[in-house]
């Protein structure tokens, strides 16, 4: 059986994140948690939260600095590959991504699993009920879908969900092309897996109760412009030579 790996980045989610781990517990085998330089209460609420916890498979890393979604799933990727290569982790097993602000519901995992294991795929990205959001999110994400759609010769019908299943072999493919840069995360892997044809879907539909503002409209000019990067990356074979990750694990007290 494959086991459940979940990443879960943190940047001042101080008043969801603690709830949100406690519904992944039932969920999940394994934590990647990474604070990505809060300034909130958060790093001390997961701290607290990890003592009271008997899983061995609990990973919390935390950064000085901010960097941004992009290179927090960069760390974490490297150090997934890392137990890929040392055989602690199997191709098959499943990453799972989630946010910690609570827009996404954890208790969607079991049936998005099964569904990727029932259509026999590699990657699943949800798509997310819009019915919520404002108009200019709603605006925004038809352009990046349709764009990366167009980029990625794979039809995309919500590229920014950031709620996805995947085998840990697909790291293998994808990181060799990925920059991480700022919040261009979603995008980049997005097409990249369409490009290098990783059985994928972005059909499975998710609720969203909590509509949580975010992007800028200049983040939408560096998240095409990462796109067409992502893009150029994998048509030219240029790949990343080095897979070291930046964080620091917190030790328990």
């Amino acid at each position: 059986m494959s086991k459940k790996i979940v990443i879960l980045p943190v940047f001042n989610e101080e008043s969801t994140v603690v709830d949100v781990l406690n519904r992944l517990i039932p969920q999940v085998d394994t934590f990647i948690i990474v604070n990505d330089g809060s300034t909130d209460n958060s790093k001390q609420k997961i701290i607290e939260w990890k003592t009271h916890q008997t899983s061995p498979n609990i990973h919390f890393f935390s950064l000085k600095r901010n960097s941004g979604k992009g290179r927090v799933f960069w760390n974490c990727f490297c150090f997934l590959k890392h137990l890929l290569d040392t055989n602690q982790i199997l191709p098959t097993d499943l990453i799972i991504t989630i946010d910690a602000d609570g827009q996404h519901k954890p208790e969607n995992i079991t049936s998005i699993v099964n569904y990727l294991e029932e259509k026999n795929l590699e990657f699943v990205i949800t798509r997310r009920d819009f019915s919520i959001y404002p108009l200019y999110k709603k605006l925004g994400n038809k352009f990046l879908s349709t764009w990366a759609s167009i980029v990625g010769r794979f039809n995309f019908n919500d590229i920014e969900s950031g709620f996805r299943v995947f085998q840990a072999k697909v790291l293998s493919d994808v990181l060799p092309y990925y920059t991480g840069y700022r919040y261009s995360c979603e995008q980049e892997i997005g097409i990249i897996a369409a490009q290098l044809r990783i059985k994928m879907d972005n059909k499975y539909p998710v609720k969203v109760d909590t509509y949580v503002p975010g992007a800028r409209f200049r983040d939408v000019f560096w998240v095409v412009l990462m796109g067409i990067i992502a893009f150029g990356r994998v048509k030219f074979k240029l790949v990343n030579k080095k897979f070291d990750w930046e964080m620091q694990e917190v030790p328990d007290f």
